[in-house]
């Protein structure tokens, strides 16, 4: 059973004497039943702004959400998925042209889910939240940066075989910023591994509780400032760290 509701909000505003006015694009998408399938693609004008927000509830269910634009303001995506299977991936794109901003959240519950978050360079900010509970975990950030640039992402994870990786990009005044909490008492690997580089300040926190946790951080490679913190408890526990 396949059940897809689009709802779609769109406001154009066009004159060939005048300048363009903005085009906001918003989209909201809710499911409900088995293998749902949510493929959004949002592109903004000047001055407009993307926002999209998927809720699916069911089994074996897939987002996937890609914002752009040309100047435009910002992008903004929420995806919300409950049950067993979930995949959810998010791209969001700007020029740095339109004091543009990414924000992604993506909150999964149930077992077998997966995350993946794109945020490209040339904005001001990009911040993401990705918040799973249940088993078989999986979520990945990537985050560019120009100069003026600040990443911002948060992972919470809670289940056993729990995996993240953010990888963070950025030169000049730009920060990145990445906190990844695991828990699961009794859970075989918990697996977090962060990469920041450039001349930016970096920042990272790791939490992980369980058996065999693992966690890797590199940073630097540039003048920048690099603060690691890794908590770890329980039993067979390995950190590593590297600053440049």
């Amino acid at each position: 059973m396949r059940k897809i509701l689009f709802a779609t909000a769109s406001f154009v505003a066009l004159s060939l004497a005048g300048p363009a006015f903005a085009q906001d694009s918003t989209s909201y998408v809710d499911q409900i039943g088995l293998n749902n399938a949510a493929t959004i693609a949002q592109t903004a004008s000047q001055g407009a702004m993307n926002y999209s927000d998927v809720d699916q509830n069911g089994t074996s269910n897939s987002a996937a959400v890609a914002q752009g634009g040309t100047s435009a303001i910002g992008n903004t995506s929420l995806i919300n998925q409950s049950g067993t299977s979930n995949s959810a991936s998010v791209t969001q794109i700007g020029d740095g042209n339109g004091g543009d901003a990414n924000w992604s959240s993506i909150v999964q519950a149930g077992s077998g889910n997966m995350a993946v978050v794109v945020q490209s360079d040339l904005v001001l900010s990009n911040s993401s939240l990705i918040n799973q509970n249940g088993n078989n975990n999986t979520a990945a950030v990537a985050q560019g940066g120009g100069d003026l640039g600040n990443n911002s992402s948060e992972i919470y994870q809670s289940g056993d075989w729990s995996n993240a990786s953010v990888t963070q990009g950025g030169s000049g005044s730009s920060t990145n910023s990445s906190f990844i909490s695991q828990t699961g008492w009794g859970s075989l690997v918990n697996y977090a591994t962060v990469v920041q580089g450039g001349d930016a300040t970096n920042t990272s926190t790791i939490y992980q509780t369980g058996d065999g946790n693992i966690a890797s951080v590199l940073q630097g490679g540039g003048n920048g400032v690099n603060t690691s913190y890794i908590n770890q408890y329980n039993t067979g526990n390995y950190a590593s760290v590297t600053q440049n």
